[in-house]
């Protein structure tokens, strides 16, 4: 993965997202410095886990069946009436409260993953004698 990560890196640097890549690095580091202090029950730590996984995937799931094609069909409508031509790349509205929501809903998961996947190490207990 690193090999790989180095080739995207060095020669198709247009494939990258820097500000995703680095938002996500931060918040991450920041969550793993906030989960050193934490002892995390396991069972609490599998149902978050597992309720963060089925959360997402129920959303991409109606985002690509459901939200995108709907777009689809509306574009070609709006295109075969005789509107503009850009009308074929349907996106998710790009308002300024989305973006802010998007940038705050990574950062988020960013710092929880952090978090959860530090405070899911099984640490020794130090005894003092």
């Amino acid at each position: 993965m690193v090999a790989a990560a180095y080739l995207i890196l060095t020669c198709k640097r247009d494939m990258l997202h820097m500000e995703l890549i680095v938002t996500t690095i931060l918040a991450g580091t920041w969550g793993l410095v906030v989960g050193f202090s934490l002892t995390v029950n396991p069972l609490v730590l599998n149902v978050v886990f597992t309720t963060v996984i089925i959360s997402f995937a129920l959303i991409y799931f109606y985002l690509n069946e459901y939200y995108m094609p709907r777009a689809d069909r509306a574009a070609q409508a709006q295109q075969a009436a005789g509107d503009s031509g850009d009308a074929l790349t349907p996106a998710l509205p790009t308002t300024p409260r989305t973006i802010i929501l998007r940038r705050v809903i990574m950062v988020f998961f960013a710092v929880g993953g952090g978090v959860l996947r530090y405070a899911s190490v099984s640490r020794p207990r130090l005894r003092a004698y």
